[in-house]
């Protein structure tokens, strides 16, 4: 794990067909090269789509060594193509928090990129639109987010910060409720009004370890706990409770959120 996380963090290479249409899709990054592994499969619908608008695009396709491939890449079932990618394009908070999304998030202390991938997954998937991240955060780990959030994080609007107390006040001055999950001194998920009655929200989840700063916390406007149906004094990873957090949010705003997503099932 150690090993491919050092490789992830060190490269510019976005891997797997889902990620690269992401890219190309959202533009929230430009696309320098793509490259195909010598098993990689031409006429593979996804394959042939990239290559396609590759073409289209100006960005040169490379058939590259099975060396070159097994250098820059980490999965086994990513179909053999590899993008090299420049960073990732960031809103200033600012201007991400004058959008007006009314559902927002934060991740807080989040130490795993893949819980951090699969967290944004189900956040995106709840309908938050914009993301404000941490100085550090794990989009500098390109390949294994994308990858995890299914291209969520590429989606989904970002904007980072410098500092806690600024980035409240900012939000708070743009009609922001901040929700914090947080088991001490909190409410039931289930039945806070601040959430209902909010106009706007920003949701902070902290990560398992590191949780959510002292500052984020003590100026948050409510700070909400999932009620577990069992004796389980443990908390649920920040994926875990992304997914429940954010649906709830979606349920409860379904009229603002809602009403123009998409459903699965």
């Amino acid at each position: 794990m150690k090993k491919e996380l050092e490789k992830e963090t060190e490269s510019a290479f976005i891997e797997g067909s889902v990620s690269v249409y992401a890219v190309m899709n959202s533009g929230s990054r430009d696309i320098v090269e793509i490259f195909l592994s010598p098993d990689a499969k031409k006429d593979d619908g996804k394959i042939s789509g990239i290559i396609r608008r590759a073409k289209r695009a100006g960005i040169p396709v490379t058939d590259c060594t099975e060396e070159f491939y097994e250098e820059h890449s980490t999965a086994k079932t990513n179909g053999g193509v590899l993008a090299l990618c420049s960073d990732r394009k960031f809103l200033s908070c600012e201007e991400l928090l004058k959008k007006g999304y009314p559902f927002i998030c934060l991740l807080c202390g989040v130490e795993d990129p893949y819980n951090f991938g699969y967290a944004v997954r189900s956040l995106y998937a709840a309908g938050a639109k914009g993301m404000l991240l941490p100085a550090r955060n794990w989009l500098s780990a390109a390949g294994v987010c994308v990858r995890a959030s299914a291209g969520a994080t590429e989606f989904i609007d970002c904007a980072v910060y410098t500092d806690d107390i600024m980035m409240m006040k900012t939000a708070k001055e743009n009609g922001y409720t901040v929700v914090c999950a947080e088991e001490k001194d909190s409410e039931d998920l289930f039945t806070c009004k601040k959430i209902e009655n909010a106009e706007k929200i920003l949701l902070v989840i902290g990560g398992e370890k590191r949780g959510i700063t002292k500052d984020i916390l003590s100026n948050a406007d409510c700070k909400v706990r999932i009620p577990y149906g069992g004796d389980f004094d443990m908390s649920l990873t920040a994926s875990a409770a992304a997914s429940v957090l954010g649906f709830e949010i979606l349920r409860i705003k379904y009229a603002d959120l809602g009403k123009d997503q998409k459903t699965n099932g």
